[in-house]
């Protein structure tokens, strides 16, 4: 790997606002006298996957160097790892570890935090490319596995590794819970790789300095176990004192958590309790029957090698632009719930009560390219309006007092297409990371059906 072009950067300390993730403690040692290990390896990487834990990744590595992946319990490695409701989870009358209570339902690849192992079910691998697919185990709970199966597909590409993820749900509750963080995916570190770096300005992919985002979590509730960041050019990295490491890109998430966890920093290997943990997310709603995909290509190089790969090889995501031909796209309610998966052209959302709200994915736009958006929806409602909401990188929260503007909704039930203009509101401006629908003074039953939100060209 090349030396890192050090870049300007700025240190940051951030707080976690999302669920805790697997593998952070309260995990037993586990047995990897068995292992079974698959390779795939294309003379510049090699990756290998545990199918004694269910095909997650506990080897990446350039060919003939050293492992970067931690495994010091079921809960770490490179792994699919998911959450959704009920907080607790108790199948069947049984406990979850009360360490873990709060994480709910909580599939995760590897295994459980009692050291069982995932059951895979199928594994292929041909030249750079590889398949694995598992039935996972419910990370807080004691050997039960999850009602769904995980996929996992690898292809080697030069010094990238582009990775696809499926999860195929068929759980018995059919209830809609509410939205949750996603890992997309989990992705655990050797400490030796210690510094987290990323670019969190309003100007993507001008070159503009990264950040350093540094923060250590020693255990317990002395602090919060990862930092959490929003970057717009949707990669992060992990890298050691020479500036060389692991980079993630995800196509559709722009927040991403992360940091050091443990009593020695900066030095450690595979086995060792310390570790440094990044990834993206997205909050999503996961149905009982939902079939879930999601990509990331996972970069070894340089600081500047990373980057590089990033701006020439990537798509870049032109936005807001959310037509849920397939899927939500990343939205989801607050007293509000739609008819389910799966998503067919439109979001068909039920108010459950008089305040709701639709929220869109955090996202990254510059508010001087989209000036106005376009919404077709139709309302059904004698009493509800509606505004567009919408958050800077600069705002923690939305405020219907400061960043919104009406949306002059007909309640009959029609599909119309509103036009937006928020050029007029001195408040949008600059980088714009969500927008949402507020829907004031609804009926509980009252719909909402919506075809698309996007600018306008």
């Amino acid at each position: 790997m090349m030396v890192a072009k050090w870049f300007c950067v700025a240190v940051v300390g951030c707080v976690l606002v999302v669920p805790l993730p697997v593998g952070a403690e309260m995990a037993p040692e586990v047995d990897r006298s068995n292992s079974r290990m698959v390779f795939i390896d294309n003379g510049t990487l090699r990756l290998g996957v545990d199918l004694n834990v269910g095909g997650a990744v506990t080897w990446l590595s350039e060919v003939g160097g050293r492992n970067m992946i931690n495994s010091a319990d079921w809960g770490r490695q490179i792994q699919m790892s998911f959450y959704s409701g009920p907080i607790p989870f108790e199948p069947n009358g049984k406990k979850p570890m009360e360490f873990w209570r709060g994480l709910g339902w909580n599939p995760i690849q590897a295994g459980d935090s009692y050291a069982h192992g995932s059951k895979v079910l199928e594994c292929r691998s041909e030249g750079n490319k590889l398949h694995v697919k598992c039935i996972p185990m419910q990370w807080p709970l004691n050997n039960e596995p999850g009602e769904c199966t995980f996929e996992s597909f690898f292809e080697l590409e030069g010094n990238v590794v582009k990775c696809r993820y499926k999860l195929d749900n068929h759980r018995s509750d059919k209830t809609q819970y509410e939205a949750r963080n996603q890992e997309l995916p989990a992705i655990y570190m050797n400490s030796g790789f210690f510094r987290n770096f990323t670019y969190v300005g309003d100007d993507p992919f001008t070159g503009a300095p990264l950040t350093e985002i540094v923060h250590i979590w020693r255990g317990g509730a002395t602090n919060e176990p990862w930092a959490k960041w929003e970057t717009s050019e949707r990669w992060a990295a992990m890298v050691d004192k020479a500036g060389n490491g692991l980079g993630v890109w995800s196509p559709v998430a722009t927040t991403f958590s992360g940091g050091n966890f443990g009593k020695t920093i900066g030095k450690g290997g595979s086995t060792d309790p310390q570790t440094n943990y990044t990834g993206p997310f997205r909050r999503e709603i996961l149905d009982h029957n939902i079939e879930y995909e999601y990509s990331c290509h996972l970069i070894v190089g340089s600081l500047e090698e990373i980057r590089k790969y990033v701006y020439e090889k990537v798509p870049r995501i032109v936005s807001p632009d959310y037509q849920f031909t397939a899927s939500r796209d990343g939205w989801y309610y607050a007293n509000a719930s739609d008819s389910g998966w799966p998503v067919k052209d439109v979001l068909d959302i039920r108010i459950g009560a008089e305040q709701a709200m639709v929220f869109g994915p955090v996202d990254f736009w510059r508010a001087d390219t989209a000036k106005k958006i376009r919404i077709r929806a139709a309302l059904t409602s004698k009493t509800a309006s509606c505004k567009l909401l919408w958050k800077t990188t600069k705002n923690e929260a939305f405020s219907e007092a400061e960043r919104s503007c009406p949306v002059e909704m007909v309640g009959d039930g029609q599909y119309r297409v509103y036009e937006v203009d928020l050029s007029a509101c001195p408040a949008y401006q600059g980088g714009i990371s969500r927008i949402a629908l507020k829907i004031n003074s609804a009926t509980p039953g009252d719909t909402l059906k919506i075809d698309y939100v996007s600018k306008v060209d």
